[in-house]
């Protein structure tokens, strides 16, 4: 899995994410989000949901595919591991491990409404590696 970091943003919430490819870069995006709404430690691996998403292109797909999970949230079902089997510039396919929970046992940490476009650009650093600044309304 790549790395991410929290940055400041007014009002909002940002993170910084790098991976060695676009897959790792949506996974470790994914993850990172999750983290900060829930206690992944406390999520056992119960359930299996396999996606597909489109996008206009990868900086709209990443959009589309953190929104998708935040929507899976809203029924209940929280992710700890994102297996990504494909993803080509506009469409993914991924498998997606965790449980139903009940949010009355399991509180949330921070509730992220939306990822959103603002300043957002998939980009390779110099070390070759892929990066993105993601921006969540809160």
């Amino acid at each position: 899995m790549g790395t991410y970091k929290l940055i400041d943003h007014t009002a909002d919430i940002g993170i910084f994410v790098e991976g060695k490819d676009l897959k790792d870069l949506f996974a470790t995006a994914a993850y990172a989000m999750s983290l900060q709404m829930f206690d992944l430690d406390k999520i056992k691996e119960k359930e299996t949901k396999k996606i597909k998403l489109e996008g206009i292109d990868k900086e709209d797909l990443l959009v589309e595919w953190l929104n998708e999970l935040l929507f899976f949230c809203e029924e209940g079902y929280i992710f700890k591991d994102f297996r990504i089997e494909t993803l080509e510039e506009t469409s993914l396919t991924a498998f997606l491990k965790g449980d139903k929970v009940d949010f009355s046992k399991l509180p949330l940490k921070l509730q992220i409404k939306a990822a959103t476009y603002h300043q957002l650009k998939i980009k390779k650093n110099t070390g070759g590696n892929l990066q993105a600044t993601i921006i969540f309304d809160v």
